[in-house]
């Protein structure tokens, strides 16, 4: 109840100060608090991974509102990101010294820690006619990893049917003509929930954008025994996690981005072997590592028993 009140009243306070926007005496909002964004079931179905941008306001007490999608993931997530955070509590934006609502752009991420040598949705939008509701998708098979982790991309249209069936299925575009038939091969095998208009199956158009293989692969190191999540080893999960720290280095240089760092993740739920494999700089790939080593997991699991696995993890920096 507190939530919604603190929410309800942002939304009034907008109405009577117009927000401010970042730059000259206006300083930005910082987030304090934090609640994981949860993923919906056809999107674990579907195995997609990325981030959802958001624009919002936030207000002088800390409280976000009037949120916008900028960055579409789909099946369902732009809503979860969304529902997340607005539970997200900051220390106010101020002009002059004084708290005033900021206009802040914030990004929500989503991993699964898929196999890199394995396809998984990067995005997934629906263009269903008028009154018509949007296919959800029920069943998702891939092949097995192929092993290679060089990156390749593929996209590809086609109608969901009465039946929940792909048809006429076309690519958009890919990175390499050689993928598509592959990618072709496992959309024709999804099922959706159809889109309904007045009760009845009626045909959705859809576009889903498939990707593989990371440009900057898993560096060596001691992880011979470390397992590959998919055929049969599952991911682990984040239970607890310390944001990283700013270096006054990087805040003056206005610098912001993502540090993606390679770990093992072992049976006790610690991120070991800790290795950058896209930096950022002016000390925040540093920092990157200092935070994740606080983190905790729940480990990856084979055949029921936790095991170390391998994994990538994605570190923001946002000013």
């Amino acid at each position: 109840m507190r939530a919604l009140f603190l929410f309800l009243c942002g939304v009034l306070a907008s109405a009577q100060t117009p927000p401010y926007r970042v730059g000259g005496d206006v300083t930005a909002p910082v987030v304090v608090s934090k609640t994981e964004p949860q993923y919906t079931p056809e999107a674990r179905i579907g195995k997609i991974e990325g981030t959802v941008g958001l624009e919002l306001v936030v207000n002088e007490e800390g409280v976000p509102y009037d949120m916008r999608v900028t960055r579409s993931l789909g099946l369902g997530l732009d809503e979860y990101a969304i529902a997340a955070v607005t539970r997200w509590r900051f220390k106010p934006g101020t002009k002059e010294g004084k708290p005033v609502p900021v206009v802040a752009n914030i990004e929500v991420n989503f991993h699964l820690w898929v196999d890199p040598s394995q396809w998984h949705l990067k995005l997934a939008t629906f263009a269903p006619a008028h009154d018509v509701s949007r296919a959800v998708l029920i069943k998702a098979p891939y092949p097995h990893a192929s092993g290679r982790t060089d990156p390749a991309s593929v996209s590809v249209s086609f109608d969901v049917n009465e039946s929940g069936v792909p048809a006429n299925v076309q690519v958009e575009k890919s990175s390499d003509p050689k993928w598509e038939s592959e990618v072709i091969a496992l959309v024709r095998d999804w099922r959706f929930d159809p889109g309904l208009k007045d009760g009845r199956p009626a045909p959705v158009h859809a576009t889903l954008n498939f990707a593989r293989g990371d440009a900057s692969p898993a560096p060596a190191g001691p992880v011979a025994n470390a397992y590959r999540i998919g055929g049969g080893v599952s991911a682990p999960t984040v239970i607890y996690k310390v944001e990283p720290e700013y270096t006054n280095e990087a805040r003056a240089a206005g610098l912001q981005g993502t540090v993606i760092l390679f770990v093992v993740i072992t049976p006790d739920g610690r991120a070991t072997n800790i290795k950058v494999i896209r930096p950022l700089g002016k000390g925040l790939d540093q920092a990157a590592i200092e935070s994740v080593q606080k983190w905790k997991f729940k480990p990856g699991l084979k055949d029921g028993t936790p095991v170390p696995v391998q994994a990538t993890i994605e570190v923001n920096f946002r000013l």
